[in-house]
């Protein structure tokens, strides 16, 4: 009688809570990947919202400065194409960029979410991925931890510097963008050179990890995607210097 052989147990994702994953995407990114597949990634989104939300609120005071400074530019650029426009006018526009500028990413973060999710399936299906539309949100959701951070550090540069003195909200930024004079750049060079920022760079990490791991593809592949999904970013800045 032949001896029978047992067929080969896939090992299962090691189990860990939600606080867990949030430490181990900094220093084990693709465990969490893994353990997150076929979780849902609502909750995320949800908390990940309401998280931003309350650092957006935290750094008003912080970045009142540079945005009084952006809405300023704004305004003088109306002012300039329109100048029959009163001060009265301008007074319900000048309110709606303030709420705009402090809470406009926070409040639109699902939304990005979701289109970020769509360009990481879309960029892995070209690099040979098998991963879902499912799969790519939730590395999309997971992977933009680091700009949570990078939100935090908002606040601490505030409180570390004179929030008065800085005119732009690109200063805050680890980026080339913060070396450059936002009175004499045009906001699409200062988008550009903003998205070589430190923690949008590591997000676009996170990314290639994450579908390395969903899309069950070599790392260089997902890098390869990750990048794509950097570049397809870049659009809109590049559409607008194109503009001039």
């Amino acid at each position: 009688m032949p001896e029978t052989v047992d067929a080969p147990v896939t090992p299962q994702p090691e189990k860990a809570s939600f606080f867990e994953d949030l430490i181990d995407i900094f220093g084990a990114p693709a465990k969490v990947f893994a353990r997150r597949l076929d979780r849902g990634v609502f909750l995320t989104i949800v908390i990940f919202t309401v998280l931003a939300l309350v650092l957006a609120y935290a750094n008003r005071g912080p970045m009142q400065g540079a945005i009084d400074g952006e809405i300023d530019r704004q305004i003088a650029k109306i002012i300039e194409k329109n100048p029959a426009m009163t001060a009265e006018q301008m007074s319900p526009m000048r309110s709606w960029m303030s709420f705009s500028f402090t809470y406009g990413i926070a409040i639109g973060l699902p939304i990005y979410f979701l289109l970020v999710g769509l360009c990481v399936w879309l960029a892995g299906k070209i690099f040979g991925a098998t991963s879902s539309y499912g799969d790519a949100l939730m590395v999309a959701t997971w992977s933009f931890v680091p700009r949570l951070v990078g939100i935090v550090l908002i606040a601490v540069q505030g409180l570390m510097m004179d929030a008065t003195t800085i005119r732009g909200i690109f200063k805050f930024s680890i980026s080339p963008a913060r070396f450059f004079d936002p009175d004499t750049t045009s906001m699409a060079v200062l988008g550009l050179l903003s998205r070589f920022d430190l923690f949008m760079l590591w997000q676009t990490a996170l990314i290639g990890i994450g579908l390395a791991v969903v899309g069950k593809i070599p790392r260089g592949k997902a890098m390869g995607a990750a990048v794509a999904v950097w570049v397809i970013g870049a659009v809109p800045v590049l559409f607008q210097l194109m503009q001039g």
